[in-house]
């Protein structure tokens, strides 16, 4: 889409142009054109000439940014070594959008400003910073910013004080939609500018420790769909809050395990069936298609490292050994109850195909699986007659003491023949589910967690409760809701078996019949078929 030419553009304009080379993983597909701008007022004329139905995107080094390998349907603009003057203006440093972080942070050291240093661990530009609201070490950007210069997309530029923004965790809230920053005046204390650029050397040195700064990046965090709960910071009583959940005492009622004796003639049984099978907690057998699924395989006693962290109540159904020959895996993050240390060592069907989140591919290679597959939110993968496609959820990731949200989280759609089971990450509620619904559903059969949401101030950005599960489930409009993560392992204070009394109580609330609301023993085997009429 040419943009029309009543101007002429001292810039470079490129068609179909490999978004793979102006990123610094060097992936993505086709941009329907690409323009690079030689000054502000280049890119003033180009916008003044791109159609009004044309989307436009813009970006700078590509350090914060995956494109999907369909490319964009899209005019991008690049401000890659565009817009980079930097100056004092009285008590501000003016600098502009394409200034990278790192030379801003060096330049504040040179004036003798103080607070700019924690630019320096963060790559790409300062317009990048701007919309996502970077940041590290306990500073963001929004911290820093007095006003800005944004530029719409018809080329008009406005000033606009930081009060008119809503800054929040990697987030910024523009008051006018298609604007895009073009320069900002950012406010920093006087003060020795040795003593700054250490600090600078000081930061760098610490990041180079746990993320080498000369490797591809593609930013320290991921975050949830738009429209998801904020967490809030607040200091959580984790002490109490761990005495009262090890003082729990379990009563576990007598049907909720399948005897063991009947766990694999089950199995065997059904083995030419379409089938699904809880092992417990996420962990489910799922028969589709010709190939066996497994989700989540968590098989240890303890979810945490060593020993530490929550115990399990009741075994899985069958061992790690007795598991049937295994097709394909699926991981939906990271945590301990999901991604399992010895399970991942010793699981004992190698060469089964693994689809995992961004980022955790490493915990299968190192342990020999011939197949591993990383996903991004929304890309698709065809396994024979399969087709498995990621999706967003409303969660989080975090393994060790800093790594939070540093791995991708999500859940995944399967589908067969007129067929769509949806298997849940942990998820609390969120807006996603209603475009989740629209663009995917209906969904047949949805997975959906409907344990572990006591205490409120704190389960709520994490799990969601049985009624909420129903809802999301309303609102994927799938016909029939799986409740998980539950019934094995005591992660907090609600009573371990409220969750399935709450979850079938409340079915009617939200437009299902109570066998709507599935529940499994544990080592229980049931067709999709029968679960479906």
């Amino acid at each position: 889409m040419q943009a029309a030419s009543t101007h002429p553009l001292a810039g470079k304009l490129l068609q179909n142009e490999p978004m793979s080379q102006h990123t610094s993983w060097r992936v993505g597909g086709l941009a329907d054109q690409l323009y690079i701008p030689v000054d502000l007022a280049d890119l003033r004329a180009f916008l003044q000439q791109v159609g009004d139905q044309q989307s436009i995107h813009f970006v700078g080094l590509g350090s914060n940014l995956l494109v999907r390998d369909g490319g964009l349907r899209a005019t991008v603009v690049s401000m890659h070594n565009v817009l980079t003057d930097m100056r004092v203006q009285g008590d501000l440093i003016y600098a502009e959008s394409g200034v990278t972080c790192g030379k801003l942070a060096k330049f504040c050291a040179k004036q003798s400003r103080q607070g700019a240093e924690f630019f320096a661990g963060i790559p790409g530009t300062l317009g990048g910073a701007l919309a996502m609201n970077a940041g590290c070490y306990g500073w963001e950007t929004w911290d820093a910013v007095d006003s800005v210069i944004t530029i719409n997309r018809h080329g008009e530029l406005n000033t606009r004080s930081a009060k008119e923004f809503v800054a929040s965790y990697r987030h910024i809230s523009m008051p006018v939609q298609g604007e895009w920053f073009v320069a900002a005046w950012l406010k920093f204390e006087a003060g020795d500018a040795k003593v700054a650029a250490q600090k600078i050397k000081d930061l760098l040195a610490s990041r180079l420790a746990s993320q080498p700064l000369n490797l591809p990046s593609a930013g320290s965090t991921f975050r949830n769909p738009e429209g998801s709960i904020e967490r809030e910071d607040y200091e959580f009583p984790w002490f109490k809050f761990t005495k009262e959940r090890m003082a729990i005492k379990v009563k576990v009622p007598e049907d909720h395990v399948l005897p063991k004796d009947k766990v694999l003639p089950s199995l065997a049984t059904l083995e030419n069936e379409d089938t699904i099978t809880w092992i417990g907690h996420a962990t489910f057998l799922i028969r589709i298609g010709g190939k066996t699924i497994i989700t989540d395989p968590f098989f240890s006693p303890n979810a945490g490292p060593l020993a530490l962290g929550p115990r399990r109540y009741i075994s899985p159904a069958i061992k790690l050994s007795e598991l049937p020959k295994i097709d394909l895996l699926l991981l939906t993050h990271n945590h301990y109850d999901h991604l399992d240390d010895e399970a991942t060592k010793n699981f004992p069907h190698k060469k089964a195909k693994v689809f995992c989140p961004l980022k955790l591919s490493k915990f299968y290679k190192d342990h020999r699986f011939k197949d591993v597959n990383e996903m991004d939110w929304y890309q698709e993968k065809q396994v024979d007659d399969l087709k498995i496609t990621f999706l967003p959820a409303v969660h989080w990731s975090k393994r060790e003491l800093l790594d939070r949200n540093r791995t991708l989280w999500g859940s995944y759609l399967i589908e067969y023949q007129r067929k769509k089971i949806l298997f849940c990450c942990d998820t609390a509620t969120g807006d996603v589910y209603k475009k989740l619904g629209r663009e995917y559903g209906p969904i047949d059969i949805a997975f959906i967690n409907i344990g572990a949401y006591e205490p409120v101030e704190i389960m709520k950005y994490s799990h969601a409760n049985p009624a909420e599960a129903l809802e999301i489930g309303r609102n994927l409009r799938a016909r029939k809701v799986i409740g998980t993560h539950w019934g094995t392992i005591l992660m907090s204070l609600e009573d371990p078996f409220e969750p399935p009394t709450k979850f079938i109580a409340s079915a009617k609330n939200f437009g299902y019949q109570e066998k709507d609301a599935v529940l499994f023993k544990i080592g229980e085997t049931k067709t999709i078929n029968q679960i479906l009429s």
